[in-house]
């Protein structure tokens, strides 16, 4: 069973709320492993910054931050082991020996 490398970690986040509190819901076509999420130097408390995504199964995250919802949706990077260490599907060039 051959796995396709994703191209981005997750589809669009979705960010939403207001006054301090909001959430943030990312969903991913395919496994992605060790997903980080960060805002830069946007001061945000997230409920769990590092996890797996199984395929098609969203996980929605609390954030608390003082700044706006503009401001942090900015700021927001998120990554995986994939993004970081991409594999060509083709190849497997990149895969350790």
């Amino acid at each position: 069973m051959e796995r396709s490398a994703p191209s981005r970690t997750a589809d669009t986040p979705e960010l939403s709320g207001s006054g301090g509190s909001y959430s943030l819901s990312l969903k991913s076509p395919v496994l992605a492993r060790q997903v980080y999420v960060s805002f830069g130097d946007n001061d945000v408390e997230i409920s769990d910054n590092y996890f797996d995504l199984l395929p098609n199964e969203g996980v929605t995250l609390t954030l608390k931050s003082k700044d706006n919802v503009d401001a942090i949706r900015h700021s927001l990077k998120v990554r995986s082991i994939t993004d970081e260490f991409p594999v060509d599907a083709q190849t497997r060039k990149g895969l350790p020996r």
